[in-house]
């Protein structure tokens, strides 16, 4: 099984094209300041919404369990590498230089 460390741009929201499993997908993420929280809409390379407002958590699988043959096949954590994250991603703490990393787990073969 493959891991892959998914880009998090530096901003309140933002739109990024990545390849998961030899597939591509559109990542839209936004910053909600009343709630506090991030949230990610998954869409196909042709833009169809494949879902919309995820909420971004710590250590749990974002992707639901019942899945469309559109969705990727994996599944898609926040993960803290150090351990010492004990909150869901603020604004400024998901990233290269920040405690906490978006990462795909590819689907077993």
């Amino acid at each position: 099984m493959a891991t892959r460390i998914i880009p998090w741009p530096d901003a309140p929201r933002w739109t990024l094209d990545v390849q998961l499993d030899g597939e591509v997908y559109t990542f839209r993420a936004q910053w909600n300041t009343r709630m506090r929280t991030w949230s990610i809409d998954l869409l196909t390379a042709d833009g169809d919404v494949l879902l919309r407002g995820i909420r971004v958590v710590l250590d749990y699988p974002l992707l639901p369990r019942w899945r469309t043959d559109d969705m990727p096949p994996g599944e898609l954590f926040v993960v803290c590498p150090t351990r010492r994250c004990r909150q869901d991603p603020g604004r400024d703490s998901i990233g290269d230089d920040e405690p906490m990393r978006l990462v795909y787990v590819e689907a077993q073969e």
